[in-house]
């Protein structure tokens, strides 16, 4: 989704339209390897372990910070350049990382990106619960 969804969505300027595919697939790239790492990193605070797993949740938890990382790509497609989109996304990688921390981890929110695998823990209805349909 991030290298089609996304690359097809920037092609709609004239000027900037294969070049914007080009820079899409190399922040999506980019990103996806980098949020490995910093997701790794943080996912080692107060862990016992010191090795980073590349698994499909971890690549998941990537594809999601390569999404935010891409929806600020549009906003500046056309004046920034290669560079100036790597520091971008290095910088916001973090940002998000803080972000999830923040919000799983000092606010106890459980359903905090819920799509990310993570299990809501909720008691079972009971038996005086009103189903709506």
């Amino acid at each position: 989704m991030m290298l089609i969804g996304f690359g097809c969505l920037t092609t709609f300027l004239k000027r900037h339209g294969f070049g914007s595919v080009g820079f899409n697939f190399l922040v999506t790239c980019y990103v996806i390897e980098w949020s490995t790492l910093v997701n790794g990193w943080f996912g080692m605070i107060g862990g016992s372990t010191n090795k980073i797993h590349l698994d499909v949740e971890s690549l998941l938890h990537a594809d999601f910070a390569a999404a935010t990382v891409l929806i600020s790509f549009g906003a500046i497609l056309g004046v920034a350049s290669p560079v100036q989109l790597i520091i971008m996304a290095t910088i916001e990688v973090v940002v998000y990382n803080v972000s999830i921390y923040v919000g799983v981890e000092i606010f106890k929110e459980p359903s905090f990106c819920g799509s990310t695998g993570q299990v809501l823990t909720q008691d079972p209805p009971s038996e005086t619960s009103v189903i709506v349909r």
